[in-house]
């Protein structure tokens, strides 16, 4: 009923936009425009539907695209972001099929930045690459510039520093080759959140200062966030008089600005510095103005930052009953914000879902057009009867291969899931050996987890059937990226033979590789403080071998309470389950040696 009521209005919409003479697609784009700068979004989302008809209409295939993605925007403002992020894909399509391959590059850009304002990173992530790629053939150095600082942005947000780092260095060479002092400023405030992120203070603080060489008068905002960077780190580093003189700079910029929020944090930084110098009339001072900017912003964590800061001024001051009462009100916020981010965790996936669902209903859509068109044709030709009977076959393996994906996809998102909970579960334990053991049970639900998505996104490959050189290579990166071991500290070498494995197979393979390089982690630096680690793969005739080993002291090694450990009875398990042999050579190192039939 609601669909039916919205295409009337679309229609009478419509009608009233040609008795107004808006009767081109250009025309129409334009005043979507108009209306979305006015916030008016249910008339621009009517305008950018009527745009996207007209232009079908033109064959103006740079304005339909860019319709859908106008549309896209404005149902991502309305809500309906699963509905909008299939706009974004329609776009996307339209500059495929069109060859408009600076425009399909953009879009990429679009469609990523949709799936990570949902926090859906891995589909961000995917898009970035798709639209990078295609830009880089083009050398399209201004959308460039803007993909390299989005894939950073993300990367930086999913605690990939390393790569997001080579990202950022991307950036940072076309913004210096094209002389975009604003981008260069704005590239080194980014790598210096970056250091300052990885623990390294004294580094992040040359590129903040870095940044600020950058940037002008005129670039307050910019300065004001420059500026607060460089308190906080000098605060972390305990340097209170340069915290105190950069905050202050921050609170100038802000002001010009009107940055409310940013001039919050920069006052409640102020009171802090002055609660730890003991300057507690300057520290009321500043938090008083706090409160006041606190309450014109909608933000639980600034909130949350507030009450701390006065609670710590409390504390400073003697006033331990007030003291403690605020900290029934911070414990509430705090769980506040991590129900919240609960809940964006499930809306995330749910969103996954639902563009899953309009995927299917508009393939469904275009399958019941095209077995009309088709029928037709066929009954002139063959017959009803013979048309049927092809029809019937060629839509059963279309929807097993469909039910098979769909199978992997949901499994991968259940997984990813689960893996979240564990993750939050491991955060919020202090025992050492629990957290231990669930994030070795996080590395074992990632391992399956991948064999799914490479399911999920296999083309042009026997259904079921996994590569193994591709798997083990992203496999044992994957845990050595996710251990927290800086790249700089750890070499991997592959030599790898093609090999395909079924996947009831592959699952206990990756479980086993798991194990050993979390075991190499674990056990296995070599005396120069590093971690080597090689993996070869070699397939003949029927038969498969794996070596895996390091150059430390690991397992095997005179260690018998290891060697009894849980993972080396895991390993045994799982090689039962797949009939494999494992052998274990202890020299200069530890090697694994796994043979089984394909």
């Amino acid at each position: 009923m609601k669909t039916v009521t919205l295409y009337f209005t679309f229609l009478l919409y419509a009608s009233q936009l040609v008795s107004q003479g808006v009767n081109t697609s250009i025309e129409c784009k334009k005043e979507g425009i108009e209306y979305y700068r006015k916030r008016d979004f249910q008339k621009a989302e009517f305008s950018f539907r009527n745009c996207i008809e007209l232009a079908k209409t033109e064959k103006d295939w740079r304005s339909l695209g860019q319709c859908y993605n106008n549309l896209g925007s404005v149902l991502f403002q309305r809500g309906s972001y699963a509905e909008g992020i299939i706009s974004y894909e329609n776009a996307t399509q339209v500059y495929s099929e069109n060859k408009l391959d600076t425009l399909l590059g953009e879009s990429y850009l679009n469609l990523g930045l949709a799936y990570k304002k949902q926090n859906i990173y891995d589909s961000a992530i995917v898009n970035f690459y798709r639209g990078i790629g295609i830009l880089e053939a083009l050398q399209v150095n201004v959308s460039l510039l803007k993909g390299y600082n989005m894939l950073a942005n993300t990367l930086r947000e999913t605690a990939s520093l390393n790569k997001a780092r080579v990202w950022y260095l991307r950036a940072l060479q076309i913004a210096q080759g094209e002389g975009n002092h604003i981008e260069i400023g704005s590239i080194y405030n980014n790598i210096g959140t970056l250091l300052k992120k990885e623990g390294k203070p004294d580094s992040a603080i040359i590129y903040y200062k870095k940044s600020l060489t950058m940037k002008t008068d005129g670039q307050s905002k910019g300065l004001g966030n420059s500026y607060f960077n460089l308190g906080e780190t000098y605060s972390t580093l305990k340097q209170i008089d340069s915290a105190i003189a950069n905050y202050q700079e921050s609170v100038k910029y802000r002001l010009i600005a009107k940055d409310n929020f940013g001039l919050a944090h920069s006052n409640l930084g102020l009171a802090r510095a002055f609660i730890t110098t003991g300057n507690l009339d300057f520290a009321r001072d500043h938090l008083g103005k706090a409160k006041t900017l606190v309450g014109s912003v909608s933000s639980k964590d600034l909130h949350l930052k507030y009450l701390e800061t006065e609670r710590d001024y409390f504390l400073s001051t003697g006033r331990y009953l007030e003291a403690g009462n605020l900290n029934d009100k911070i414990q509430q916020i705090r769980d506040e914000i991590l129900n919240k981010d609960k809940q964006d965790l499930i809306t995330s996936y749910e969103i996954q879902y639902d563009v899953q669902k309009l995927r299917e209903t508009i393939i469904s859509k275009n399958q019941v057009l095209t077995w009309a068109f088709t029928l037709a044709g066929l009954l002139f030709i063959t017959g009803i009867f013979l048309y049927r009977e092809r029809q019937k076959k060629k839509k059963a393996a279309e929807i097993i291969e469909t039910l098979f994906k769909d199978m992997h996809h949901r499994v991968k998102n259940n997984l990813s899931l689960l893996n979240g909970v564990i993750t939050f579960r491991r955060r919020a334990l202090n025992d050492i050996s629990a957290r231990s053991i669930l994030k070795d049970i996080s590395g074992q639900v990632d391992t399956i987890n991948l064999i799914h998505q490479r399911l999920y996104l296999q083309h042009g490959e026997k259904v079921g059937n996994i590569d193994l050189s591709q798997y083990l290579q992203e496999l044992v990166e994957n845990v050595f990226v996710s251990s927290g071991i800086d790249s700089g500290d750890y070499d991997l070498v592959f030599e790898l033979c093609t090999a395909q494995v079924a996947a009831d197979k592959a699952n206990p393979i990756g479980l086993i590789v798991n194990e050993v390089v979390t075991n190499t982690i674990k056990h296995g630096k070599s005396s120069d403080n590093r971690w080597y680690f090689n993996v070869n793969l070699i397939s003949k005739d029927d038969n498969i071998e794996i070596r895996m080993g390091d150059k430390g002291q690991g397992l095997g090694h005179g260690d018998n309470e290891r060697n009894e450990s849980g993972g080396v009875k895991l390993i045994e398990i799982l090689c039962g389950q797949i009939n494999a042999e494992l052998g274990l050579v202890v020299d200069k190192g530890t090697q694994y040696v796994l043979r089984f039939k394909k």
